[in-house]
């Protein structure tokens, strides 16, 4: 017998021993069988909300199959293994009301109370009366009231962990009452709760499902949609291996295939908390029930991954000139059938500039580039080697891309749940005898800036538009993007196009390792390039001192998800490049300053507000989405100094008012939590800004404010305890002629 022909997922292992049973004789038969022979128990009913392991069940699984009903007045009692949507249609047909909004719920009546099933306002605890089960342990029959039972949300005394497996539920009783709306029949409303299940949910007899494999988190006694959540995320409709989220609803996990295994749904499933975890700073929790699974089971398999991929290799490099645009490509080898091909465009550069230069000045800058896009491809298999064929690495460089790696991909390896501290992970080796030959620029007037959608690089452009030669630079630019250079009044934008290749985004649905990698990195050395292709002689980013502080403890490592637009890494680049890449100029214009800086500087540029976007969830529809900590810790620093009706210009919505926003909210302000994987504020700016906002308001407080006052305390000592970051000035690598320019507001 396998557990996928007995359950709605069709997943699921062998079972060593199993019975079906209906009378107490039978029930005390297999309590004392698995007694006898020290088994774990597992009931089963009609097999849905659970997940099995491939590996089954090691144990005894116990079938109730008893189904009969008998109706006393307003009370109704059935046995445990009924169908639950056949008792709901029996108490319909004789006008019982209290089950009808939960049509159409897959599973067994003996079942409904342990998960306390619900649908559409209705819950099992609402009409649930009383019902008779069986403990192994004393090996006697019992009955539990509905006190008894401790329901709570999608919970019940039966799913506490010191209670799991020890009760066979063998009848369940409800009380109900007799309907008496003459316009509107029960048979009405059952009928329209189907067709609206048969439309929004997946039918069980026709995809391998579990139902809702999701809870809907609770944050302070409010509901968030889990499914919702998912669906911001990007996960609606997304498949992973022979698994898939439903494209019909989000909180459903479906046998897409048939032939999905338990490690696909749950490494599925992983991937889904995790997302929304960065994105939301919302902690998603299963509701199914996972049977037969290994703690190992939950950990990454990069080792596995490690022993079949033991060499990443960065085999080679071309570049061509095609009707003014530079094409790069490279060549990646993870086995000899798995190659890889990333892709850049530079547009719309005259030929007349790479003539100017010699081939081993753009064959060097290239071949960084393609050390930089390594992030990106070697996370698929973290290889224990990485081997550089395309060219030579000195020792200076090995140690320098070592240290990019193990810190820039430090939220990679906490994420993946990777030791990369204990043992060496990985090394570096360069097998090349190439030589390069460094860039010089001998204009020192240009500028190049690199632009993003956001506030920073408004403040930059806006800041810096009197200098003689500006230009923006950007990687695959977005709407907000162009909008943001188009109110700066800079004329010229040098765009580069990067690809990814298909094949990777394939193996990241086969299982292969995937996250966050220093984007900012690969940033830093295209703009070198470009900077030399184009004579600018200074590259002026919009990286702020909020950047520095790290999200999260791991291993004893700071994980800092802005690692490459930190000082640190502005000054190891900065000495990177001018050691072997060129004598361009490059830093952070904003490094001296917070984000709430930045915000206060900011709020004087009104023509900008309908311009710029931040928010990650919402960018291919160039929207703030709004539900987001990254929207949330913008509006944060925004709304002391911006007036409440110039706010709209930027917010659609104003998310003081969300206080399904709360639990984000305190992971961005509190050390004790891990603040969200986004480019968001430090936790003493942000504390500083809501009290701010707090004490600006007084006594009418937006909901989300009136909770974390709660929080925060005394206000107005944290206001005048560090109202001192508003003047405060950082480490920088500015130069003065600059540095006036941010002095001057």
């Amino acid at each position: 017998m396998q557990f996928k022909d007995l359950t709605t997922f069709r997943i699921g292992g062998p079972i060593k021993y199993f019975f079906e049973v209906k009378s107490d004789k039978e029930i005390i038969e297999a309590g004392e069988f698995a007694k006898e022979n020290n088994l774990k128990i597992f009931i089963l009913g009609g097999g849905s909300d659970i997940l099995v392991s491939d590996k089954g069940f090691d144990g005894i699984v116990i079938r109730y199959i008893g189904n009969s009903l008998q109706v006393i007045g307003n009370k109704i009692t059935a046995e445990a293994g009924m169908e639950w949507d056949k008792l709901i249609e029996y108490s319909v047909k004789n006008n019982l009301q209290g089950l009808e909004c939960m049509s159409g719920i897959p599973g067994t009546v003996g079942a409904s109370p342990i998960q306390n099933i619900g649908a559409y306002g209705q819950e099992v605890n609402d009409t649930f009366l009383s019902l008779k089960a069986f403990e192994f342990k004393s090996g006697k029959f019992v009955s539990f009231s509905n006190k008894d039972c401790e329901f709570g949300y999608r919970e019940s005394f039966f799913k506490k962990p010191e209670n799991w497996q020890k009760y066979l539920i063998t009848s369940v009783s409800f009380k109900l009452k007799k309907y008496k709306d003459t316009d509107l029949s029960l048979q009405n409303i059952r009928d329209e709760i189907l067709r609206v299940r048969g439309e929004k949910l997946e039918n069980p007899k026709k995809v391998g499902n579990a139902g809702s494999f999701f809870k809907n988190p609770i944050l302070e006694k409010s509901k968030l949609s889990a499914g919702l959540l998912i669906d911001k995320a990007g996960w609606k409709g997304k498949s992973y291996k022979g698994a898939a989220v439903s494209s019909k609803n989000a909180l459903i996990l479906i046998n897409k295939s048939g032939e999905a295994s338990s490690s696909d749904v749950l490494d599925l499933s992983k991937k889904i908390i995790e997302d929304v975890k960065k994105k939301f700073g919302v902690t998603l929790e299963p509701e199914v029930q996972f049977i037969g699974f290994d703690r190992e089971e939950n950990i990454s398999d990069y080792k596995k991954l490690q022993n079949l991929y033991p060499k990443f290799i960065y085999k080679s490099y071309k570049w061509t000139v095609e009707n003014n645009d530079l094409l790069v490509e490279f060549v990646f080898s993870l086995s000899e059938k798995i190659i890889l091909y990333p892709k850049l465009k530079f547009k719309n550069i005259p030929k007349e500039k790479i003539v100017l230069l010699k081939k081993e000045v753009i064959d060097n800058l290239v071949f960084n580039l393609g050390l930089a896009e390594i992030p990106s491809y070697w996370k698929a298999t973290i290889s224990p080697e990485i081997l550089i064929e395309a060219g030579n690495l000195d020792s200076y460089q090995v140690n320098w891309w070592t240290d990019l790696l193990e810190k820039g991909m430090s939220q990679f390896f906490y994420e993946n749940n990777i030791d990369f501290v204990s043992n060496k992970l990985f090394s570096i080796k360069s097998n090349s005898k190439a030589k390069f030959v460094k860039a010089v620029i001998t204009n020192n007037d240009g500028v190049l800036i690199p632009v993003g959608g956001g506030k920073d690089s408004a403040v930059t452009l806006e800041l810096l538009k009197d200098l003689s030669d500006n230009a923006c630079f950007s990687v695959n630019p977005t709407k907000a993007t162009s909008n943001v250079i188009k109110e700066s009044k800079v004329k010229k934008l040098i765009a580069v196009e990067r690809s990814i290749d298909p094949l990777l985004l394939k193996l990241n649905s086969k299982g292969f390792l995937n996250g966050h990698t220093p984007f900012s990195s690969l940033i830093a050395f295209l703009s070198v390039f470009s900077a030399v292709i184009y004579e600018y002689k200074d590259v002026v980013l919009s990286n702020e001192r909020s950047s520095d502080e790290e999200n999260t403890i791991y291993l004893g490592r700071k994980i800092n998800h802005q690692h490459s637009k930190t000082i640190e890494f502005e000054n190891k680049f900065r000495e990177y490049n001018q050691k072997y890449l060129s004598n361009v100029n490059y830093f952070s214009f904003l490094r001296p300053l917070y984000e709430i800086q930045i915000s206060k500087i900011f709020s004087q540029m009104d023509k900008y507000f309908f311009s710029i976007r931040s928010c990650n969830v919402g960018q291919s529809k160039n929207i703030w989405c709004c539900n987001c900590s990254k929207c949330l810790s913008t509006y944060i620093l925004f709304y002391p100094f911006v007036e409440k009706e110039r706010m709209k210009k930027i917010f659609p919505e104003d998310i003081f008012e969300k206080d399904s926003l709360y639990e984000i909210l305190k992971s961005l302000i509190l050390k004790d939590k891990v603040k969200p994987f986004e480019c968001v504020g430090t936790r003493q700016e942000l504390r500083l800004a809501l009290a701010m906002s707090i004490i600006q308001l007084e006594n009418d407080l937006p909901p989300l404010l009136k909770k974390i006052k709660l929080v925060l305390g005394n206000v107005t000592k944290i206001v005048e305890d560090d109202k001192y970051i508003l003047k405060s000035w950082g480490e920088n690598n500015l130069e003065s002629k600059y540095e006036k320019y941010i002095r001057a507001v």
